[in-house]
């Protein structure tokens, strides 16, 4: 299989063709996930995904994508994929450990440890799979 890499309009996030929906490589660094962000409204945008529902998925994929550059190894992947016509699918794969269980967020002014339960709550469905050295968090939101 050949792998056609696209120019985007952001050069700091490589898009990859084939395959479902819309599949980029993310760098690893926190500025990425305001690119990441970008590019997939643009791709939900163009498939004539709705707000709220586009709105729900970008939550997700800053939240996944954060956790993977925070504390994972790169490469960070992220896919976006309309199912059926009733979900968007996040994928967010990294080659780290899975975290060890869910985190608390501790006092009400805690900036962190709120990412599983905020995903959690937009997402209908979520799950991990680890293989091959890697580790993909996803999580299906609900279309409108």
């Amino acid at each position: 299989m050949y792998v056609t890499f696209e120019k985007t309009r952001l050069p700091s996030l490589c898009a990859v063709t084939g395959g479902p929906g819309r599949f980029w490589i993310v760098p690893h660094a926190h500025r990425a996930v305001a690119a990441a962000r970008r590019e997939v409204r643009c791709a939900l945008e163009a498939g004539g995904v709705g707000e709220g529902a586009a709105d729900d998925a970008l939550l997700v994929v800053s939240e996944l994508t954060t956790n993977s550059i925070a504390h994972a190894l790169p490469p960070v992947t992220l896919r976006v994929a309309v199912l059926d016509q009733e979900f968007i699918r996040i994928e967010v794969g990294d080659s780290g450990a899975p975290p060890p269980g869910r985190r608390q967020a501790g006092q009400p002014a805690d900036e962190h440890g709120r990412g599983n339960a905020i995903v959690s709550t937009v997402a209908s469905r979520t799950g991990e799979l680890t293989q091959a050295g890697r580790v993909t968090r996803w999580a299906e939101v609900p279309l409108d």
